[in-house]
């Protein structure tokens, strides 16, 4: 599965940025939507997929974070 992001916050840049995710700021969203459709498309034909370590480093990410926010909040 090939993944492309569209970042609305600097929590998605970083992500992107650790993870060497292809992608836009969503102020640099070509006004074209062709453009952004044949984009999507290469993206899709020619990308990489997540690793399994990128994907089991996301679920213990999140995971940490659960339990950080289990605690905090009782």
């Amino acid at each position: 599965m090939s993944v492309f992001a569209l970042s609305y916050d600097p929590k998605v840049s970083q992500l992107m940025q650790d993870l060497d995710l292809p992608g836009l700021p969503v102020e640099q969203i070509p006004d074209s939507s062709a453009v952004l459709c044949q984009t999507w498309l290469e993206q899709y034909a020619n990308g990489d997929a997540l690793s399994g370590v990128q994907v089991q480093a996301l679920i213990d990410r999140a995971s940490l974070h659960q339990e950080f926010l289990a605690t905090a909040l009782s």
